[in-house]
C-alpha cells in the first residue's frame, strides 16, 4: 500500500494494512510528517470517532522511499512517486505511466473546493499541479472528488491554484 501523504484520512489504517501483512510504502518526508502530525491527529480523531476509534495506532509508512521522483515496480507496473506539498507536507503523486493515470493525493480536489491549511503550500501546489499537466495522464485519481481529466481538474483546482496566490511572491530584503 502506498501512502500518498500525512493527513489522518491518509495513513491511519496502516497499522490495520500492516498487521495482515501488507507492506505500507511512502516517501521519506511523508513518513516523517506523519510522525510529526499523529498525536494531533490521534486526539482528534479519538474526541471525534469516540469508541469507533478504539485500537487504531500511529503506524507511519516502513518502507521509505529516498530518490525524487521516486520510481518502483509492483505487481509488474512501473509507478513514479513525486512530492507535491501542497495540501500537508510530504504529500506526494503517484504515476503510472503504461496506463496514463495519474493517483493525485491531494494535490488535486475535483466536485469541491480545496482546503487551504497553515501548513498547505499553495506555491508548491501551483507547481506541482503545472508538472502534473506536463504528464499527460489520461485519468486523475484526485485525492477528492471522482475520477477526471485534465481538464475538469484544471476548472476544478488548478485555477482555485492561481486565484489563490494569483503572483510569484516578492521577497523584499531590507538593508
Amino acid at each position: 500500500m502506498i501512502n500518498t501523504g500525512s493527513q489522518d484520512h491518509r495513513w491511519l489504517g496502516n497499522d490495520y494494512f500492516a498487521s495482515r501483512g501488507i507492506e505500507i510504502i511512502a516517501m521519506q518526508r511523508t513518513a516523517e510528517t506523519q510522525k510529526q502530525y499523529a498525536e494531533e491527529q490521534m486526539q482528534r480523531m479519538e474526541g471525534f470517532l469516540k469508541k469507533r476509534f478504539k485500537g487504531t495506532q500511529a503506524k507511519p509508512a516502513s518502507k521509505l522511499l529516498t530518490n525524487q521522483p521516486a520510481r518502483i515496480t509492483l505487481g509488474g507496473q512501473q509507478l513514479e512517486l513525486r512530492y507535491t506539498d501542497a495540501h500537508y507536507p510530504g504529500d506526494v503523486w503517484v504515476w503510472l505511466p503504461e496506463q496514463s493515470v495519474v493517483f493525485s493525493g491531494d494535490l488535486v480536489y475535483v466536485d469541491r473546493i480545496f482546503t487551504v491549511l497553515p501548513w498547505s503550500g499553495v506555491v508548491n501546489g501551483q507547481k506541482s499541479f503545472h508538472e502534473l499537466v506536463k504528464l499527460k495522464p489520461q485519468f486523475i485519481v484526485p485525492g477528492h472528488g471522482s475520477v477526471s481529466d485534465v481538464s475538469k481538474a484544471k476548472r476544478d483546482c488548478g485555477d482555485y491554484y492561481v486565484n489563490v496566490w494569483p503572483t510569484p511572491p516578492v521577497i523584499i530584503q531590507l538593508l
